[in-house]
């Protein structure tokens, strides 16, 4: 039986959603104050600020953090269709 094969487009478009729409929820909740404290998902809306250039807690930082995760995302997923299509 063949091994079925992966669109890498739909993959990176996928994953470009998911990731986008992951780093404007947490932009959201943290925003508020969910995350920032010492509870289990303590330190979450500064760890996004670490790992993302652009991310921060204005709508600039909304609309550019999730820009760049978006793109990350897109990246993440067409390489790992590309690998999973070439095993």
């Amino acid at each position: 039986m063949a091994k079925p094969e992966h669109n890498p487009m739909a993959v990176a478009k996928t994953a470009a959603v998911m990731f986008g729409a992951w780093t404007a929820l947490l932009w959201i909740i943290g925003s508020i104050g969910i995350y920032s404290g010492n509870g289990i998902y303590g330190g979450m809306f500064t760890m996004l600020k670490s790992c993302h250039l652009f991310f921060d807690v204005g709508a600039l930082g909304l609309i550019l953090g999730t820009a760049e995760s978006l793109v990350y995302g897109f990246v993440a997923g067409y390489a790992f269709a590309w690998l999973y299509n070439k095993m």
